[in-house]
């Protein structure tokens, strides 16, 4: 049977006190500058939701689809037809990441969200996709979450040609 000398055992655990405060300081400075390397070092830190006794308040994006014609109708849809594609588990660090700020959008993404639209509503003209960034702040009456408010906080859009 194979042991460890004394002196091994030591330079093992001295190496892995050095190592894995080098590594989490690494994690850190590279996911406030790129992103992450998960999962690789470690798992990935959960989304911080401020709460108080009453009420519990949640970043949310809300999807509408701007009808062109002169009312100015909107149809709200689910992000989650919109990226059919996508992981649900990955869907909102996605729209996070890609639509949390407004920014223009180069042709062939306008392109791709028209055929996307078009695909869901055939009967449709869309002039815009609206993403409304809202705070949604939630209670609890009798024992169930329920909804109290929203406040809108931003609005990125993406206009479509026409």
């Amino acid at each position: 049977m194979y042991s460890l000398r004394r002196q091994t055992v030591k330079k093992l655990f001295l190496f892995f006190l050095i190592y894995l405060p080098v590594q989490y300081i690494f994690i850190g400075i590279s996911g406030v500058l790129w992103s992450e390397p998960w999962p690789a070092f470690a798992l990935p830190g959960f989304k911080n939701v401020p709460n108080t006794q009453n009420q519990t308040q949640v970043l949310k994006p809300y999807f509408y689809i701007q009808l062109d014609d002169s009312t100015g109708a909107e149809i709200e849809v689910e992000p989650s037809e919109l990226f059919n594609g996508i992981q649900p588990s990955q869907l909102q660090g996605f729209i996070r990441t890609n639509f949390s700020q407004p920014k223009e959008f180069d042709r062939d993404v306008r392109q791709w969200f028209n055929r996307q639209i078009t695909r869901m509503y055939p009967s449709v003209k869309a002039k815009t996709l609206k993403i409304r960034w809202k705070n949604v702040f939630y209670g609890q009456s009798e024992k169930r979450v329920v909804e109290i408010s929203r406040e809108n906080v931003r609005v990125v859009t993406i206009p479509f040609e026409t």
